[in-house]
């Protein structure tokens, strides 16, 4: 598990299984959201649709950004997928390994939302792939939950 370098952006809570009270209530919307799409990421898993686990994993990493874009700029956060930009904007400041698979999935999830070829993108993204992007979106929520934070019951 990786430990986010934190800038003062943030002020980190006290009691770690829970946000801290001050946290805006559409920081919050965010990060449930964010979990929500991980679970329905594991869902797909199970259910065999791993390019879409893909997709999913995307889609909560950057629904955490957007919560920490939204806590850092006291803003709603910009309407785009692209996670590094929102990386940026967050002032959040996370191990290299981190960052590097922020970049890797941003661009996994071109060809996962808008497939060319669906059966080359399928297979693409084969079950151990899949299992490999999950493995890391969950590690990077925790980091991304850390810097704001909270941590995931």
């Amino acid at each position: 598990m990786c430990v986010p370098k934190h800038t003062n952006k943030f002020v980190l809570s006290s009691a770690a299984a829970e946000p801290r009270v001050s946290m805006r209530p559409d920081t919050r919307n965010w990060i449930e959201s964010a979990y929500y799409d991980l679970g329905v990421a594991r869902d797909l898993l199970s259910s065999e649709r791993h390019m879409y686990v893909v997709f999913f994993c995307h889609l909560a990493l950057e629904k955490m950004l957007k919560a920490a874009v939204s806590e850092c700029t006291r803003e709603p956060p910009p309407k785009t997928h692209d996670l590094i930009y929102l990386l940026k904007l967050a002032a959040v400041e996370l191990e290299q390994e981190v960052v590097d698979f922020l970049g890797k999935i941003n661009n996994a999830s071109v060809p996962t939302r808008y497939p060319e070829d669906l059966a080359q993108a399928i297979a693409a993204f084969s079950e151990v792939v899949a299992r490999d992007y999950l493995w890391e979106t969950e590690e990077a929520m925790k980091c991304l939950g850390c810097s704001l934070g909270w941590r995931a019951s």
